[in-house]
């Protein structure tokens, strides 16, 4: 009877083990990893040769003359990975600016108020908070010129019948803040001039760029999905592999991209390979969340390998998967964004160059 007893009792434990391991691995804790990737673009609208000399010119009306550098604009306007020249007539390219006037508008004071509440919720008292509001308007034009050509023209870059803003600090009486223009405006015109006139600048240098240069482009919060489960096997594996694949992207530079014949990079896609081999259960909530995990972060691979299809290939199968499809649509456009990337000339197909390889 004894040994009965202690029998039944160890089966009693056992089928509690296996139901305690049933329900540590039933569910998978999945966890954003961020990183930071960094590229070159190629040109949106390429000019023959790719690769070109430009200058740039800026024109002013003489009080914006008198409260501006004209160099320091000129120095704001760049067209990234291409050649800047001093002198427009040994140039291929010339930007030229025309910066108009700034103009004042009105002057008013904007209050707010915050209240003051108790524990309780109640109200029981009221401060005040007054700014100087500032309405004006600013003029800027340009045009770009390939010789004769117009490559591009607006001509209201700014428009003077546009009207821009600007807030002083805050000050705890109105009198201080409806004094603030009067005690600074002979400051404050020429600083919204300078500074208007270099957003002119530097707006026009990255629309250039975007189109005719190789501008290089940083993202933050890009992410890869690891595991957080203590209790699964694959736990330490997969993270591990997350990290070491953290490392390889953050690690390409505007001219160095990932290596696709890199030993350790082989071994991670091919460690994420095996993830859907190795969890099959279409039913296992955990299988499917893995199978997840491995599909989305080999589709990233290989758009940061800067190859659309196998990047497509994966994040298709992450739709087929059913837990989350929307993240593999989501996939599905960047590969196609990807792919109208590296369509836009006929020579380079990656994100990771020198431009002068291309002159």
């Amino acid at each position: 009877t004894m040994n009965r007893a202690k029998y039944f009792t160890l089966c009693v434990m056992v089928v509690l083990m296996q139901n305690c391991v049933t329900a540590q691995t039933k569910s998978v804790n999945l966890d954003r990893l961020f990183y930071t990737v960094t590229y070159r673009m190629p040109p949106i609208k390429p000019l023959t040769p790719m690769l070109f000399t430009y200058a740039v010119v800026v024109r002013a009306t003489k009080s914006t003359e008198q409260r501006v550098s004209l160099g320091e604009v000129q120095d704001a306007l760049i067209i990234s990975g291409q050649e800047k020249l001093d002198q427009p007539d040994d140039a291929m390219v010339v930007a030229t600016l025309s910066l108009g006037n700034l103009v004042i508008g009105t002057s008013n004071v904007k209050e707010r108020k915050v209240e003051k509440k108790d524990n309780a919720g109640k109200v029981v008292g009221v401060d005040y908070f007054f700014s100087c509001v500032v309405e004006y308007s600013f003029e800027a034009s340009y045009v770009v010129q390939r010789g004769t050509e117009i490559l591009a023209e607006n001509k209201r870059h700014y428009d003077p019948h546009t009207k821009l803003v600007y807030s002083s600090a805050e000050y705890t009486t109105r009198k201080e803040a409806a004094d603030f223009w009067s005690n600074n405006r002979d400051v404050l015109i020429p600083e919204l001039t300078s500074n208007n006139s270099l957003q002119a600048a530097r707006s026009l240098g990255e629309y250039l760029s975007g189109y005719y240069g190789f501008p290089i482009v940083y993202t933050r919060n890009n992410i890869l999905w690891t595991m957080h489960e203590k209790k699964h096997d694959e736990n330490i594996n997969f993270q591990e592999h997350c990290n070491a694949l953290k490392t390889l992207i953050e690690a390409m530079t505007p001219e160095v991209g990932l290596d696709a014949t890199n030993a350790e990079l082989i071994e991670i896609i091919d460690y994420f390979k095996s993830i859907p081999e190795k969890y099959t259960d279409p039913k296992h909530k955990a299988d499917t969340k893995l199978r997840y995990a491995a599909y989305y972060i080999l589709s990233k691979i290989y758009y940061n390998l800067d190859d659309p299809i196998n990047a497509t290939v994966y994040a298709e199968k992450l739709v087929e998967n059913g837990y989350d499809a929307k993240d593999g649509k989501g996939l599905i456009k960047d590969a196609e964004e990807l792919t109208a990337i590296l369509n836009r000339t006929t020579v380079i197909k990656t994100r990771h160059f020198y431009p002068e390889d291309y002159k």
